[in-house]
């Protein structure tokens, strides 16, 4: 499966030239508004599951983030796109109960969350995480400090 981000007018044109030289049909294109999340916010996010398991020791950062992906993920997830909110409502949703859920986030080929979010979606995600668990007195990487 080929991903690109497309930041400009040359790299619309460049996209162009690949999508039209294919000779292998059929094939689909999804096109989303955003970039992908971003490398940084991928290690910030999991730099805080570290922290968090560290001091709440009561789950595996696996669990955690499991935990995450379902409370924060998922929600943002269904707001901004009706047909991921079609489908896990269709095949998780309705389905599962909330441990199975967790189970689902939590697996290494689960559910796709995080992997689906754009930089935007995912700086929700951080922001929701931060304020959960600062509140209880976790202490988390400051995103804004430069290590």
């Amino acid at each position: 499966m080929m991903h690109r981000t497309i930041y400009n007018k040359d790299d619309a044109e460049a996209i162009g030239k690949l999508i039209s030289g294919r000779s292998k049909f059929p094939f689909t294109i999804k096109v989303t508004d955003g970039a992908s999340r971003s490398l940084k916010q991928n290690r910030l996010y999991r730099k805080w599951l570290t922290e968090i398991t560290e001091q709440k020791s009561e789950m595996a950062a696996a669990e955690w983030n499991g935990y995450c992906k379902l409370h924060y993920g998922v929600p943002i997830m269904r707001a901004s796109c009706a047909d991921y909110a079609e489908t896990y409502d269709r095949f998780i949703k309705k389905t599962y109960s909330y441990e199975q859920k967790l189970a689902i986030m939590t697996g290494n080929y689960g559910w796709p969350v995080t992997s689906e979010m754009n930089t935007k979606q995912m700086k929700e995600f951080l922001d929701k995480i931060h304020m959960e668990f600062t509140a209880q007195g976790v202490r988390l990487t400051d995103p804004n400090v430069e290590a």
